[in-house]
């Protein structure tokens, strides 16, 4: 049954009556389960274009943001709360998961390229051991115990591998 239902329906699997698996790809939607997640924002670009103006510029990755929303530096753990939600010129109600915009804060607090600003209410967990999925592109099998690089936005932080569950060769 290799490849059964992927393009087109096989008659090997008469039993079968949901989409093929391009079609479901197709038409999923993903864009409100994103909306319903806690709000992040990978800042992309520290916007200061003059000394009276000092934005953060990114896409929003989960959630939905508003003036007035309590958000929190993921790094400092520093409280602010939006000013405003930017786009080009015009000043947005809101924005969301995909959208690509400028935010500025009520205060000043450090914030960098690379820092996350997310939802006060929902901050994010903070963990020196997590579980990934990855995918090893180097010729070199990784090794266990030894230190690697592990970029996050963009900051450089040490890690080990501790564990390999499941190898897939692609």
């Amino acid at each position: 049954l290799r490849g059964a239902n992927v393009v087109t329906r096989s008659p090997e699997t008469h039993w079968y009556q949901g989409p093929t698996l391009l079609g479901y790809l197709e038409t999923v939607q993903t864009q409100s389960v994103k909306n319903a997640l806690p709000f992040r924002f990978p800042v992309q670009w520290v916007n200061r274009p003059n000394l009276d103006f000092r934005g953060f510029s990114g896409t929003v990755a989960s959630g939905t943001v508003r003036p007035g929303d309590a958000v929190r530096i993921a790094g400092s753990g520093e409280l602010a709360a939006v000013r405003e939600v930017i786009l080009f010129d015009e000043s947005l109600p809101s924005a969301q998961a995909g959208q690509a915009v400028t935010l500025t804060l009520d205060r000043e607090v450090d914030v960098s390229r690379g820092d996350w600003i997310v939802s006060a209410e929902s901050p994010c967990e903070v963990s020196d051991q997590f579980e990934v999925e990855m995918v090893w592109m180097d010729q070199e099998p990784g090794y266990l115990g030894r230190s690697y690089w592990l970029k996050l936005g963009a900051t450089l932080v040490g890690a080990q591998l501790l564990q390999v569950k499941h190898k897939l060769n692609i």
